[in-house]
């Protein structure tokens, strides 16, 4: 794959994983040239226009939007990735009144690998027992652990989500140090391409080597299942996590925020 493909790919995950929260009962998911999720009146979720792919009158659709973003039907915080269309969407949103606020000290980068390189990846050395989630009891530990570790904040519960065990192109897997789940990994499968979400450490066990072993686990059961290529997007955080397990930086993601004027 050149790079244009790889990119292609990345962008391809990230909207099948903002796609799975449109499952959930509580969400609204607005498909098109457009694309976001967005919690129904009175619930909570994330608000994302994440796919923005609207080659013709795209300043038209935007000033139809505005009046809905500004009273919260659509979202105000949008992403951009190499594939938005057209080329200059970034200049004709602030234009617009919205104001780029990436973090370019700190990028978030979309990333992807090759299984090539699985078998030369170094194993855990962590004893770590890892589970793959089955039971609803068990992703409910698996969603308090990404509320956590992840978002700060009750962005999952199980009432919700418990949908996604359901869906076989989905794995969910938890690590346990001395029997306490400390960390969080899901994997959703696309053909011969997977992306890998949801990597999560409670604060107090990180830089140990358990986010390491349960990804490593993961991404060991999709070769078994005939995937090639394994996309995610990354914090800066986590970027050397991700290039130890033999990801590699394709492109930096772009963030915007409507601004009241």
């Amino acid at each position: 794959m050149n790079q244009k493909q790889y990119i292609k790919a990345i962008v391809i995950g990230s909207e099948i994983y903002f796609r799975t929260f449109a499952l959930a009962d509580n969400m609204y998911h607005h498909d098109g040239a457009i694309e976001w999720i967005v919690p129904l009146p009175g619930e909570k979720g994330p608000a994302i226009v994440y796919k923005v792919e609207c080659s013709a009158m795209v300043e038209e659709e935007i000033d139809r939007l505005i009046p809905d973003i500004q009273a919260g039907i659509v979202p105000s915080l949008w992403v951009l990735t190499p594939c938005s269309q057209p080329e200059k969407v970034s200049d004709i949103l602030i234009k617009k009144g919205f104001k780029d606020i990436t973090d370019r000290e700190h990028p978030e980068y979309g990333m992807a690998m090759d299984m090539d390189v699985l078998a030369n990846l170094p194993q855990s050395s962590k004893m770590v027992e890892i589970r793959e989630v089955e039971s609803i009891s068990e992703f409910s530990t698996w969603v308090n652990v990404v509320n956590e570790a992840l978002h700060g904040w009750e962005l999952l519960t199980t009432e919700h989500y418990c949908i996604w065990l359901e869906r076989e192109e989905y794995t969910f897997y938890l690590g346990f140090l001395n029997r306490i789940p400390v960390c969080t990994a899901a994997t959703i499968k696309d053909g011969s391409k997977a992306s890998l979400e949801f990597v999560s450490t409670l604060k107090e066990y990180r830089k140990n080597g358990v986010a390491y072993a349960v990804c490593l686990k993961a991404l060991q059961e999709l070769h078994k299942n005939g995937v090639e290529i394994v996309t995610l997007r990354s914090s800066f955080e986590a970027i050397k996590l991700y290039e130890k397990l033999g990801f590699k930086p394709y492109y930096e993601q772009q963030l915007f925020s409507f601004q009241e004027a």
